[in-house]
């Protein structure tokens, strides 16, 4: 884990925004050395609480979702690639996919546009990462 911690503060060192905070959980494998590179770094370090799984239910399910809806698709040939295929499944997330849980609309905020016929519009798919992401929309006419 010392030479993980080191490989990303060098990697953090190329990002226009660094990150300021980890959440981890409270697994044995995140040594003292561990944490004070990264504290070196700026980072702070916030463990979750004992015997709370639940906590991390909302990176978990993000992760899922990465995974299930694009990564198992895709062969990764690098990480630039897979920097690619994150940048692009993040921005249909955020831009295109509607979520259940915020009454179908996006996360960006924007809240889906209502058609008053379906004869006054056209539905088109707009696609991403070859087919496997696709969203459709009215398009007036």
């Amino acid at each position: 884990m010392i030479e993980q911690a080191k490989s990303v503060t060098e990697h953090f060192a190329t990002l226009p925004v660094r990150p300021t905070h980890l959440i981890r959980d409270r697994d044995g494998k995140f040594v003292p050395e561990f944490h004070a590179i990264l504290e070196d770094q700026g980072i702070d370090i916030k463990p979750t609480a004992p015997r709370q799984p639940n906590q991390n239910a909302y990176a978990v399910r993000f992760v899922l979702s990465i995974k299930t809806e694009c990564l198992d698709h895709l062969c990764v040939f690098g990480e630039a690639h897979l920097q690619h295929l994150l940048a692009e499944y993040e921005e249909y997330a955020n831009h295109e996919r509607p979520h259940q849980g915020l009454g179908n609309n996006l996360v960006s905020g924007e809240t889906a546009q209502l058609v008053e016929t379906a004869s006054a519009s056209k539905v088109v798919c707009s696609e991403r990462l070859g087919g496997f992401l696709k969203h459709y929309h009215h398009q007036t006419a």
